[in-house]
């Protein structure tokens, strides 16, 4: 029956394109590497975000060549080995042009129709931006600790020459209409 058998290519067809559309247009990147960290699928946007022009400049790359420290792999996948899936993951990569990215990683080792391990997937969220605003937000806190401790500082030495004025003008006039004021 060639109808039923094109009706289904038909409906191959446009779910490649739904899902394809959706990888394509993604924000985060989504990553695909084989058992030896070779990158096998990568979204557009994550060519952009490592800074090449194309998905198919990275596919055949070690994905360790894009970590800033490429140990690091090792433990995402004994987390992965340990927890059969990561989410928000931090690590740093490595850009083409050698800036720093800090990400999370979200993602699962994924099978063939039996089961057998083939690698990993996952999507990569870019939290670079949320990082330098807490490190902005960490130094803000550590300038505004030190002025405190040196107003409060500065404070307790000025009350300090104060009571001891305070403590010479008793000395001076023990008596009569200012002690009582002296004395509180």
């Amino acid at each position: 029956n060639i109808t039923g058998r094109k009706l289904a290519e038909e409906a191959l067809r446009e779910s490649e394109e739904k899902y394809r559309a959706i990888i394509e247009n993604m924000q985060d990147l989504f990553y695909r590497t084989d058992l030896d960290g070779t990158i096998t699928m990568i979204s557009p946007s994550g060519a952009t975000l490592a800074g090449y022009d194309s998905p198919e400049e990275l596919i055949g790359m070690a994905i360790q060549d894009i970590y800033a420290d490429p140990r690091e792999r090792e433990k995402l996948l004994d987390a992965l080995r340990v927890n059969g899936a990561i989410r928000e993951y931090p690590l740093v990569l490595k850009m083409r042009d050698g800036t720093l990215k800090h990400v999370t990683v979200s993602g699962h080792f994924f099978t063939d129709a039996e089961g057998s391990i083939q690698g990993v997937e996952g999507i990569i969220h870019d939290v670079t931006d949320l990082h330098l605003a807490e490190q902005a937000l960490r130094q803000a806190n550590r300038q505004l600790n030190l002025m405190s401790s040196i107003t409060r500082h500065d404070i307790l030495n000025q009350l300090t020459v104060l009571l001891g004025n305070l403590s010479f003008a008793q000395e001076e006039a023990p008596e009569g209409p200012l002690s009582d004021y002296l004395k509180k």
